[in-house]
């Protein structure tokens, strides 16, 4: 990935943020594989969760979450982590518990990441104690 230094490319400890609101024209009804594709690129660890922004409409943004292990009762519960997040933000969430998404307006996309990341790096030293 030539921008995986990029500030729109986040990578923390178990988790990766690609912010793809700056993109003009790109299909947020994408986010899901994009992001899945990134990941990739990114040599992203095969159990991280990997978080993505885009621009749904000219006020709202478009979220979604994926974990990059296998479906399994042991796997994060993304609807759990994700509604953490979201609460903070009053976004609206989508999906299901393995393919989790939400809606959050454009001018708390900065709040977000920066609530996303806290979560996430919490969860993260979780999973370390454990």
């Amino acid at each position: 990935v030539k921008n995986k230094d990029s500030p729109n490319i986040m990578n923390g400890e178990g988790y990766l943020i690609v912010n793809l609101t700056s993109i003009r024209d790109f299909n947020a009804n994408l986010l899901g594989k994009a992001i899945e594709m990134i990941s990739l690129v990114a040599d992203t660890p095969s159990n991280a969760l990997v978080l993505g922004l885009a621009v749904e409409s000219e006020m709202i943004t478009k979220v979604s979450l994926r974990h990059l292990g296998k479906a399994e009762e042991s796997s994060p519960k993304l609807d759990k982590i994700l509604t953490e997040i979201v609460a903070q933000v009053n976004g609206e969430l989508l999906g299901h518990r393995h393919v989790m998404g939400a809606l959050i307006t454009r001018q708390k996309e900065m709040d977000f990441i920066r609530i996303a990341r806290k979560v996430l790096e919490a969860r993260s030293m979780e999973e370390i104690i454990r």
